[in-house]
Order: C-alpha cells, then structure tokens, then sequence
C-alpha cells in the first residue's frame, strides 16, 4: 500500500554510497535484475495529456472511491462507522485502511515517537509498539514495517507478531528510520560511518538481501508491487523529485524541479503507475494545484485545482483524489471533496470539527 508516513523524521542529504563497499561489508549478493519481480509485467503506460482526450480505446471509469475519515470519535468508511477510544483527534498523524479493520498513527510534533493504534471492525484496538520516522504498511494491508528502539522491524497486524526477516544493517552502520515495502520485500535505510547512505532490499520469502544505490535519495518510498522507487534529491540547495525502477539503473532515473511530494514523502497511486505531487514553491497554508505524474517518467498526466485552503490529500483509487480543506482561520471545520482525474472537485463532506482524512484501497 504504501502509505505516506506523517511521523517522519527529517533527513540530511549526503553523498551516494558505493555499493560494492556496501555488499563486501554485508556479504550481499548484488546480482542484476531487470528492475521486475517474478510474474510481474512490465508497465505499458505511456505519458498522457494534461486533460483527457476522448477515445473509444479509453477504459470506463472506475466506481467511485469510498471515502474515509475520522472525526473526533468515530472512524468513517463509507456506510461503516467505529468508535475509536482514547485517541486525541489533534494527535492524529494519519488514517489508513487495513485488512480487517484500519490503523490510527498518534503522536505530536514535539515527540519523536509515535504510536499506531490497530481499531477492527468490531472495534476491538490494540496498540503497537512506540516506533519513529517514516512507516509503511504492505500493500494488502496485513504487515507494518517501521523503526522501533530494537531496530527495525515487521509486525503481522492481524496477529500481532513480529515476522522472522534479517532487517540489519552494514557493520557500523546506523538506521535513518526509514522503510517502506517493495513488494514482498522491505527497503530499510542506513547511513554509514564514513557518512555514505544507502538501501537495503530484504525479501520476505527468501530472505535474500541486496543493496540498492540509491544515491542521495531522501525521503523515499516504493510502489505497491514494488517496481519503482521516488523519493527527493537536493539539487544545488533546490530539492527535487526522482523516481526510477527499484532495481534499474539509478542512473537513469528522471528528475524534476518543479514538483514534489506533499507531505514527508511522495503518494503512490494503489496500481502505482502514478505520484501524486504538488507545485516546489508550495509554502503557507497549502498548494493551490495537485498534480498526477507518471511515476515510470515523471511527465505531468493530469493537474488537479482544488478549493483554497487545502491541508491533505490522498488517493481514493486510480482515478480520484480525496482533498481535505480548512473552512477558517481557526482551523475547526473542514471539508472533503472529490477530485475525479479530468473533472471537477465537488464537495464530499462538509464539518464543523476536525476531521483527518484517511487513505488506502
């Protein structure tokens, strides 16, 4: 799934590791793969314009998304409703569906750790363990990884077990705090002594590890299925946007100036052929514009204009976007609308409190 992760911990970029020095330290195999994994087919989708042309080749449109959000005490999916206990709605950081249920992400600005709150449908909670910077959880929604005090690490959220997979680090070598599934694999970053970054791939079935040169690549995440990889790069003090293949030739990456994720890292569409960016310059209250890239070549597809004053975006599916937007200067209403990709946004969910806008498919 590949969630965007509001507990992240900022980091600096440094110089691009070398990843011969990296496998002779780990005893990794780099080996060489075509950047797909076994039974996956290669993307066929080209760049498009930024508003649709008609065709009879165009495939129909989806069902509309089902909208989630949170209030105050409640969890909203769809016609679903769950009480959620002891869980102050200023603390919540995001709102993800799970298989079974979602996962509530609690902490405040001031702490540099957070808690994830696991609410099932019968709306039984259970937390998990205190853990920091950037988060993910697979793309079926039944495993979370994340670093913990003891390193990183894979929790089963249906059973509330931690998943046996090697998830250490080149000898000497220090956590970033950041993770993300690839798959049915686990990127977890590391920083050596000499200062060099790097990414480890470990996969979950086979164990097999490798590392991925990924440069000065900060602030990154993967898709669903795990074929590409975005994250931001500072090019002379501007930072940048880049994405590329996992396990292609970081080399060959594209790159933009001009965009970039909104929020700690970029959003992954759930089929992952798109990223969700806004305007570099963005500052203040919020962008005035969104946009969807190809996340295969970084070209723009669509630009979306929502309402002023938007504080949060996420995919409802492939082809909509949830945009939550402030009512006043006070910050206690808010509103939801929908953005169908070529359309117009209309208004979803309008409040006099706080909501938080949730993600996942």
């Amino acid at each position: 799934m590949n969630r965007t992760s509001a507990a992240a911990v900022a980091a600096a970029a440094v110089l691009g590791v070398v990843a011969g020095s990296y496998a002779a330290t780990l005893g990794i195999d780099l080996g060489s793969d075509d950047g797909r994994r076994a039974g996956e087919q290669p993307s066929t989708t080209s760049p498009g314009p930024s508003t649709p042309t008609p065709s009879t080749e165009t495939p129909a449109p989806s069902s509309p998304a089902q909208l989630l959000y949170m209030d105050s005490t409640t969890i909203h999916d769809g016609y679903t409703h769950v009480a959620v206990d002891d869980v102050n709605i200023k603390h919540v950081r995001e709102l993800v569906r799970i298989s079974g249920g979602w996962l509530v992400i609690v902490g405040t600005s001031e702490e540099t750790t957070f808690r994830g709150v696991v609410v099932a449908a019968n709306g039984d909670q259970t937390d998990l363990d205190a853990f920091e910077g950037r988060w993910d959880i697979n793309e079926d929604g039944t495993l979370f990884v994340a670093s913990h005090e003891d390193g990183y690490r894979v929790t089963n959220l249906r059973e509330d077990t931690v998943v046996d997979v090697d998830l250490t680090g080149p000898s000497g070598g220090t956590s970033t705090a950041t993770a993300a599934f690839s798959g049915n694999a686990v990127l977890t970053g590391w920083t050596s002594e000499s200062g060099e970054q790097t990414t480890i791939r470990s996969d979950l079935a086979s164990g097999k590890r490798k590392v991925i040169p990924t440069g000065d690549l900060t602030g990154w995440t993967a898709s669903p299925r795990g074929l590409l990889m975005a994250g931001e790069v500072f090019d002379e003090a501007v930072s940048c946007l880049e994405g590329g293949r996992v396990l292609g030739d970081h080399d060959d990456w594209w790159r933009s100036c001009d965009w970039r994720g909104y929020g700690p890292r970029p959003q992954y569409s759930p089929n992952g052929e798109q990223l969700l960016v806004v305007p570099s310059e963005t500052d203040g209250l919020g962008p005035t514009r969104y946009a969807v890239l190809d996340s295969e070549t970084g070209t723009v597809r669509q630009e979306i204009q929502p309402p002023q004053s938007t504080v949060g975006a996420e995919f409802g599916d492939n082809d909509e976007v949830f945009v939550l937007v402030q009512k006043d200067a006070a910050g206690k209403g808010r509103e939801i609308y929908r953005c169908r990709l070529g359309d117009e946004c209309t208004k979803e969910k309008e409040s006099s409190v706080r909501l938080v806008l949730g993600a996942g498919v």
